[in-house]
């Protein structure tokens, strides 16, 4: 194989895996560790019931 060829099938590779991860940090189990920063309610632990009051 030519190596404009090898370069091409590596650099490709490369752009299918950084993809893969990142949907997968986006969307697969590591997406429940992320949080919004600019989020203004306050986050409570799985499983934890949270009262919701009407407001008058």
């Amino acid at each position: 194989m030519e190596t404009a060829t090898l370069v091409a099938i590596f650099i490709s590779g490369l752009l299918v895996s950084f993809t893969g991860y990142a949907l997968y940090t986006a969307f697969g189990q590591p997406s429940q560790q992320l949080r919004d920063p600019n989020c203004k309610q306050p986050t409570y632990p799985q499983g934890t019931a949270v009262k919701k009051y009407a407001l008058r």
